[in-house]
């Protein structure tokens, strides 16, 4: 990353870092899950859109706090297949 930061821009390294875990997290989903995760992610994304359209500013960071903590808790404890 340092080096692509060098060689262009540090926006440039952080976009290239942002897809490859994207994809590395997509990969893991549709490997736990098979095609089923397509579908989590489609609700994700469904859910973060809503979530975009509030616009309570106080809200933001206790909502995400908490949303943090179910996320790492369900995937911790999820069932498992």
């Amino acid at each position: 990353m340092m080096r692509i930061a060098a060689a262009s821009s540090i926006l440039v390294a952080l976009a290239l870092n942002s897809a490859i875990g994207l994809a590395a997290a997509l990969l893991a989903l549709v490997g736990r899950n098979g095609l089923g995760g397509l579908l989590d992610l489609a609700a994700a994304l469904a859910s973060d859109a809503i979530a975009t359209r509030f616009h309570n500013v106080a809200m933001r960071p206790p909502a995400g706090a908490a949303l943090l903590v179910v996320g790492a808790i369900l995937a911790a404890g999820g069932p498992r297949p």
